[in-house]
């Protein structure tokens, strides 16, 4: 949760730079929200203490079909507005 809330507000940052004034929409929430099931599945299951044999990564199709996906949800509020 703390993770989204802080994309969540670095994206307004940095919209808020470029075009004058902050955009948030669902779509963003949504992105971030894959971007970090993404991360989470292929990165941070394996830093924690519970090991198992049934952590898996996710395949590099996958992981680069989150990744475009969640970038097109990210940016989709620029098309909108």
């Amino acid at each position: 949760m703390l993770t989204l809330l802080v994309l969540g507000w670095v994206e307004r940052l940095i919209y808020q730079l470029i075009f004058g004034q902050p955009v948030y929409n669902w779509s963003m929430g949504f992105g971030n929200l894959l971007l970090f099931f993404m991360l989470y599945r292929n990165h941070f299951q394996f830093k924690g203490w519970y090991k198992s044999e049934k952590n898996q990564k996710l395949t590099l199709l996958t992981t680069r079909v989150i990744t475009i996906i969640s970038i097109g949800l990210i940016i989709l509020p620029l098309g909108l507005g």
